[in-house]
């Protein structure tokens, strides 16, 4: 192993460590210490998403300049990413408001990250139903039938389903609570797999498995 490469290792790892135990043993130095390191993460993160950004602009710049396919694209996607960047940057340094950023978030990101869910809707179905042509068995049921209950829980039954029922209250609320159950134990279970994906790929890189600061 060369000097360098170990050097990373044990930085990594005593970094890793301290951190970790800075949340479980509560000693005010260590949770201070394990506070710094985090804070130099997020700053060291924040510098290379902006190189990765400036890195971005290039290439499509570049594609634009030079008349590539897709070249209209790569335009848009620059005017509307330096845009956005320079519409918050004015909005909070100089105005010292947040109007920009929430308005932002309201009218573009959330209707974009609505468009994206219904696609993996979408997408869910149309493998379902490909599975079927291909095998049918027990497991391609159960898929389609997951998939199935998906829509129904992301789609506003309840809702709906309100002004059909007449009977009491109790039965509506029940009615209700089916459809957001479903809907938020399948939300649960994506980010209880999201914690575990990434408790799991930190515990590689604490015991040196992975070492993605050597590539």
């Amino acid at each position: 192993m060369k000097i360098r490469n170990a050097v990373a290792l044990v930085v990594a790892l005593l970094a890793g460590l301290l951190t970790a135990l800075g949340y479980f043993i509560p000693f005010k130095p260590l949770a201070d210490l394990a506070g710094g390191l985090l804070y130099i993460a997020v700053f060291l993160s924040s510098i290379a998403m902006l190189i990765g950004v400036i890195n971005l602009s290039r290439i499509h710049l570049r594609k634009f300049l030079t008349g590539k396919p897709g070249g209209g694209y790569s335009l848009l996607l620059l005017l509307s990413l330096w845009a956005t960047f320079l519409a918050v940057i004015i909005s909070t340094a100089i105005l010292r408001t947040n109007a920009a950023t929430i308005w932002i978030v309201r009218n573009l990101q959330m209707p974009l990250e609505a468009s994206l869910a219904a696609l993996v809707v979408f997408a869910l179905l149309v493998g379902g139903v490909r599975l079927l042509y291909r095998r049918r068995d027990i497991l391609a049921y159960f898929f389609l039938g997951a998939a199935l209950i998906v829509v129904l829980a992301v789609v506003p039954l309840p809702a709906l389903l309100e002004g059909w029922l007449s009977g009491p209250d109790s039965i509506r609320q029940a009615v209700a609570s089916i459809f957001l159950s479903i809907a938020s134990g399948g939300g649960r279970g994506i980010l209880l797999g999201m914690a575990l994906g990434a408790a799991a790929t930190g515990l590689r890189i604490l015991i040196g498995v992975d070492r993605p600061y050597e590539r």
